[in-house]
């Protein structure tokens, strides 16, 4: 992996939470963990995160809330929706929302680490498009 992307991982159940991080960091990712939506938002506040993955349902603030917290807040980190309760609806709404994917839990780690790794290449293909929008004509 050539560039180190930043991933915030956004899940109440430490276990999991913990188990991502140290896969992701295994792999060459920069990963941190937030326990709550509170602590998500704050995260994004301060930093730059190519890609958060988010859990859907949470005590207090939940998946949604945080999803249109981060872009409200005006961050362009992809986000990767993870939930263990799946509607059709709900899904679609959540893309809608701003989701760059929508994944069902138990997940395999094949299966997310596809899903992060295109999350990344879609971040990396705004910042060039981006960049070239930037250039003047000539």
């Amino acid at each position: 992996m050539a560039k180190s992307y930043r991933i915030l991982v956004v899940d109440d159940e430490a276990v999991f939470r913990n188990n991502l991080l140290r896969m992701l960091n295994a792999k060459g990712y920069e990963a941190e963990g937030a326990a709550s939506g509170e602590d998500a938002l704050q995260a994004v506040s301060q930093g730059d995160f190519d890609v958060v993955l988010l859990d859907l349902k949470m005590p207090g603030m939940s998946g949604e809330d945080v999803l249109k917290g981060i872009r409200e807040s005006g961050s362009d980190a992809e986000i990767i929706v993870l939930t263990g309760h799946v509607t059709l609806e709900g899904g679609v709404s959540l893309i809608q929302e701003g989701a760059f994917d929508y994944q069902v839990k138990p997940i395999t780690q094949a299966l997310l680490l596809d899903s992060i790794k295109l999350a990344c290449e879609e971040r990396e293909l705004k910042r060039l498009l981006d960049s070239d929008a930037a250039q003047p004509l000539t």
